[in-house]
């Protein structure tokens, strides 16, 4: 059984290197003594390294620049930031907006120590999320890429992400806003969270996505936003705008960056959009799930006519045959045109 060694001898203070056991891709690591208590050393990794003379390096570059880098005071939020930051310019605008739904799920753990995140802590969060198995494999690639970036700058060692067990899909209980219930959200209609319920009701679209909305891909000319997330279907589509809620868009919009901002100007977070949609609920007795508002869309585009093809299209889900898949095709004024059919009660 592999032990942990001691490789190199140094005056004290200076550090030490150590050979950890088992079969690691960087075996080496780096280790200082931060202070004493009962007696005993309290000692801090700096980082690993795949050799001696890599981690020796790193020890002497250590006291020569004078910093320390602890490693242990990153939080899962700062790892998450500084991964995003380094990946932006490479992938495509679609794949950061997966990103950061899925951080949004996860953002309840962003104070947290990166290190001492362990499987049984990710399983745990994990098994609590009220979402779809495909919901969940999404959440998961992401977490597993961002510790694959933690693993490769020495924060962790282990890819604790990769042991998530994914559960199956908890069936979500909900049902349409009433017509007295949207009737309310106009007559409440100053509130900011009215209004933003209200263009989810005629969009259709979901609340991740119109969180990801920012003021570039709006055209108030031609009444549509591009947006959009999930499936091939949904990414990058033509949004119509309601003649109805076009000022409401307008007024979320402001002078800010993103459609959905908080008190500082700031692009609203998932975890606060939800709180604030709860409190609206609770405070008009209505009892509904976010995902409401999208299945509200659906039918209320089928009251007025719209066809079943047009609002796939609409609200991004993806076509049912062969012949729709190729052939079916709608400008965005003839989207438009087709939502404003939609009485406002």
């Amino acid at each position: 059984m592999a032990r942990k060694k001691q490789r190199f001898r140094h005056e004290n203070g200076f550090g030490s290197i150590v050979e950890l056991p088992g079969n690691r891709r960087k075996p080496f690591a780096v280790r200082i003594t931060t202070g004493w208590q009962d007696g005993k050393q309290i000692r801090k990794y700096l980082g690993y390294y795949t050799s001696e003379k890599e981690a020796l390096l790193a020890l002497a570059e250590y006291h020569k620049k004078g910093y320390d880098i602890d490693l242990s005071k990153l939080t899962l939020g700062e790892v998450y930031e500084r991964w995003i930051k380094r990946i932006e310019p490479k992938v495509a605008k679609n794949v950061l907006v997966a990103h950061n739904m899925a951080y949004s799920r996860f953002d309840k753990m962003a104070n947290a120590p990166f290190i001492n995140l362990k499987a049984d802590h990710l399983q745990d969060w994990m098994d609590n999320i009220n979402l779809s198995a495909g919901s969940k494999k999404k959440i998961k690639s992401t977490m597993i890429q961002l510790w694959k970036y933690a693993i490769k700058n020495d924060i962790v060692v282990n890819n604790y992400a990769e042991h998530i067990e994914i559960t199956e899909k908890t069936e979500k209980k909900g049902k349409i806003f009433t017509e007295k219930e949207i009737k309310k959200l106009w007559e409440n209609v100053d509130d900011s969270v009215a209004q933003w319920i209200l263009i989810l009701i005629y969009t259709g679209m979901r609340i991740g996505e119109l969180l990801a909305m920012d003021a570039d891909h709006i055209y108030f000319d031609k009444q549509y936003m591009i947006g959009g997330s999930k499936s091939e279907a949904g990414i990058d589509r033509v949004i119509p705008i309601h003649n109805a809620i076009l000022p409401l868009i307008k007024n979320q919009l402001g002078n800010s960056k993103y459609l959905m901002n908080d008190d500082k100007n700031h692009k609203l977070t998932y975890t606060i959009a939800l709180k604030q949609f709860k409190e609206f609920m609770t405070k008009h007795k209505f009892a509904h799930l976010p995902h409401d508002t999208r299945k509200t869309a659906v039918s209320l585009m089928h009251s007025a006519g719209i066809p079943m093809e047009t609002v796939r299209i609409i609200v991004g889900h993806s076509a049912k045959g062969v012949t729709e898949q190729v052939y079916l095709f709608k400008t965005p004024e003839e989207l438009v045109e087709a939502v404003n059919t939609i009485k406002i009660v």
